[in-house]
């Protein structure tokens, strides 16, 4: 047991926390809340919350968890004039499709498009003709 508590010291005092933090963002009528957590420090790969409802209703519209996802999310504005809460989570293995897996809630905090494999022509015909 001795010979044990210094391996545990050691390994304990380079063991250190994940980030966590939250954004908040309003993409026209619709207000998005993300919650993003490490899934170790240091490594770009994160469990990621996504929560939206109308400006116009406390009702939650869209509830939404990815686990061990590459994750950025921007307020797009379509050539309509209409802003669109697009975002992208795909999985860190080399079957991944990094270009695609777009996710894309609108105006009223509907969830019109999920991540998928191979849906950035819809993504982008989405935001082209709205």
């Amino acid at each position: 047991m001795k010979k044990l508590l210094p391996l545990v010291l050691i390994s304990l005092s380079t063991f250190s926390f994940a980030e966590t933090w939250n954004e908040e963002m309003v993409c026209g009528n619709t207000e998005i809340q993300a919650h993003i957590s490490e899934q170790e420090e240091g490594i770009r790969i994160w469990e990621v919350t996504i929560k939206a409802q109308s400006k116009f209703s406390k009702k939650q519209a869209v509830s939404l968890y990815f686990e061990q996802v590459y994750f950025n999310h921007q307020c797009l504005k379509a050539k309509s004039g209409k802003q669109f809460y697009v975002f992208q989570a795909y999985c860190s293995g080399s079957a991944c499709h990094d270009k695609d897996n777009w996710g894309i809630i609108d105006n009223n905090a509907n969830l019109i498009l999920a991540p998928y494999k191979n849906n950035r022509a819809w993504k982008d015909e989405i935001l082209s003709n709205s």
